[in-house]
């Protein structure tokens, strides 16, 4: 599965200065890293950056040239690992005296093969559930808000939530799945969530009305026990899984 998500500098950028977007419960290879000024501005001077795994440096350093506003780089000959539960970062090497910089990672990644019952979902799921207009209208508003992508926390709750659910009336499959038969309500909510966090775009919510009420109806036959959980392959131990607060985050108001 094809995903991206973006790292955003936001701000006049400092030397040593370091910006991050949140980790993720499943494996990535990066394929390709695209970066741009925000506001399409060229460079002044020669500003130097440097990719992060867990605050480890990963390939290269990156140079925006003077007068440029944009650099791709393509690792896909020697993909960069990101393994899951480490964070993406961005260094500034050389702040070049440039602001607003934002970084787009292209990644493929798989959620399967943990359990054949149980899948880790993944952002490239949720992004081919968008269509790319739609998508792209929705990253341009977060970072109007100098927001990082929000993509990786929405699954990273909603996981726990279901696993939470599932968890009174089933064996849980692996850390960071879900039951495979829920995926596509559980990427339903994950749409609701994040349109509903950018005011900009909670326009998008009315047309998607019909499958959220859908997901939302599964989530209660979930929690009532009267979903049709398949059970793991491999369970986990039976242990206590601690609640999630669902959609509780603030939104984004632009």
């Amino acid at each position: 599965m094809n995903e991206s998500t973006y790292i955003l500098a936001a701000g006049l950028l400092t030397d040593s200065a370091t910006f991050t977007v949140g980790s993720v419960g499943y494996d990535r290879s990066i394929q390709a890293l695209a970066v741009r000024t925000v506001d399409g501005h060229a460079a002044a001077a020669n500003t130097v950056l440097q990719l992060t795994v867990s605050g480890v440096p990963a390939g290269d350093p990156i140079t925006l040239t003077a007068g440029q506003n944009k650099t791709d780089v393509d690792t896909s000959s020697a993909p960069l690992a990101c393994m899951a539960g480490a964070d993406l970062g961005l260094k500034v090497v050389t702040n070049g005296g440039e602001r607003d910089i934002i970084v787009t990672v292209s990644s493929t990644a798989s959620g399967s093969g943990l359990d054949p019952n149980w899948q880790v979902p993944t952002a490239g799921d949720l992004q081919s559930r968008i269509d790319a207009s739609t998508y792209a209208e929705v990253n341009s508003a977060t970072m109007q808000g100098a927001q990082s992508d929000p993509v990786p926390q929405i699954l990273s709750d909603l996981t726990q939530t279901v696993r939470s659910l599932a968890s009174r009336h089933s064996q849980l499959g692996p850390a960071g799945t879900i039951p495979s038969s829920f995926k596509t309500y559980f990427l339903s909510l994950c749409k609701a969530e994040l349109f509903g966090r950018i005011s900009a775009v909670r326009y998008l919510l009315e047309s998607i009305k019909g499958e959220v009420d859908s997901a939302n109806k599964r989530l209660d036959m979930l929690a009532k026990g009267q979903w049709p959980i398949e059970p793991p392959v491999n369970p986990l131990p039976t242990q206590p899984i601690p609640g999630a607060s669902w959609g509780s985050d603030t939104a984004i108001d632009l």
